[in-house]
């Protein structure tokens, strides 16, 4: 149906009324304070923010402003670094998201630092947190935090989840994914060649600890020789220049990414693989018990991966065969979705992220 030119001045009209009005709201404004790895993925690889050093990587700094109609802007600034202490965060902050380590005995007892500064501070009303749980999924240490409203958590967004503490009756606790290995440099832009051919039919490079599902993948690889393969037996906390572009190249240069689980199914290999557009491989297996796995949100959020129960009962030899012989046109398709769902995926964190920020730490 046409406008008639009085319906599109009365349009217009009430477009600029609207600008108007937004421009009158004064904007609403949130800390983040980043105490952990998992910061600069929510930063950079989720909000799209850039991270500018000061005072020679003392502390780092980012800003960030989103528009919405008929809401206030939303201007986050983001804080983090070694320079970064509860004593020398800014005394008028109202609203706040707090990301923390709580992994290790060690970790959990520097995030108590931090969290026990919240009543303490004058201005303060809500805080969200971002965590980095136990790999196994025990939290119970948080509970004394969440249980008083003297800290004023309004929300938190928890990596690896914990099926109790996500059953919390005051705030609502979320699994949040683990993102990629910042602290080891994996870039936010990967060059993933869409409509090149790639090198290798699949790749697994990794750590195998005994007696876990990896020792099963790895026996299997041996037997076949149709993926490349870099197995180390103990972990590493960093990788150098080489040992990480070795990695990178692999995933770009991969059809398939296998990612048996280490000490929890949850890992940076299945969100590394998949921005270089590397199908992943991975199980089907929660693991610990009291952890929900990734598993969940990966296919609520239709992730278009492979998933096993095991690496030995002959599924992984199934699906290393039909992979083995997909098209190349196939292929590239495949990478393509891959791809495109992890941008997607990426974006739907945002918009959640924003929401929880807006509806939870705002609204008091």
């Amino acid at each position: 149906m046409s406008t008639t030119p009085a319906s599109r001045l009365s349009m217009v009209s009430i477009l600029s009324v609207l600008a108007v009005v937004h421009a009158s709201l004064p904007p609403n404004k949130v800390e983040i304070w980043s105490k952990a790895a998992i910061g600069e993925y929510l930063w950079q690889h989720v909000l799209l923010g850039d991270i500018e050093p000061r005072l020679q990587g003392i502390w780092s700094y980012g800003r960030l402003e989103f528009v919405e109609a008929l809401q206030p802007t939303l201007e986050l600034t983001l804080r983090t670094g070694p320079g970064v202490l509860p004593q020398k965060i800014p005394k008028d902050t109202r609203h706040a998201v707090l990301v923390i380590n709580g992994r290790t005995e060690e970790k959990i007892a520097f995030a108590k630092t931090w969290l026990e500064m919240l009543p303490r501070h004058p201005a303060l009303a809500a805080v969200g947190l971002v965590l980095l749980g136990n790999e196994k999924c025990h939290n119970d240490w948080l509970l004394s935090f969440l249980d008083d409203p003297a800290y004023h958590i309004k929300f938190v967004l928890l990596v690896y989840g914990d099926k109790e503490l996500q059953a919390h009756p005051r705030v609502p606790v979320f699994q949040w994914p683990l993102g990629v290995a910042t602290y080891r440099k994996f870039p936010a832009h990967v060059p993933w060649l869409a409509g090149q051919p790639r090198k290798h039919v699949c790749n697994f490079f990794g750590t195998v600890y005994p007696g876990s599902s990896r020792e099963t993948l790895l026996a299997l690889l041996q037997q076949r020789k149709q993926c490349l393969v870099k197995a180390r037996h103990e972990w590493q906390a960093s990788e150098d220049k080489q040992s990480l572009g070795a990695y990178v190249d692999a995933l770009v240069n991969s059809h398939a990414t296998l990612s048996p689980a280490g000490f929890n199914t949850e890992c940076y290999r299945i969100y590394e693989a998949a921005a270089a557009g590397s199908t992943v491989v991975m199980e089907d297996n929660p693991q610990p018990a009291r952890c929900p796995g990734p598993v969940g949100l990966l296919k609520a959020a239709k992730a278009p991966f492979h998933y096993l129960s095991s690496w030995g009962d002959g599924q992984a030899a199934l699906v290393l065969d039909s992979l083995h012989a997909q098209s190349e046109h196939d292929q590239i398709n495949q990478r393509r979705r891959v791809r495109e769902w992890y941008e997607g995926f990426k974006f739907r964190l945002q918009r959640f992220f924003l929401l929880l920020v807006r509806k939870q730490l705002l609204s008091v």
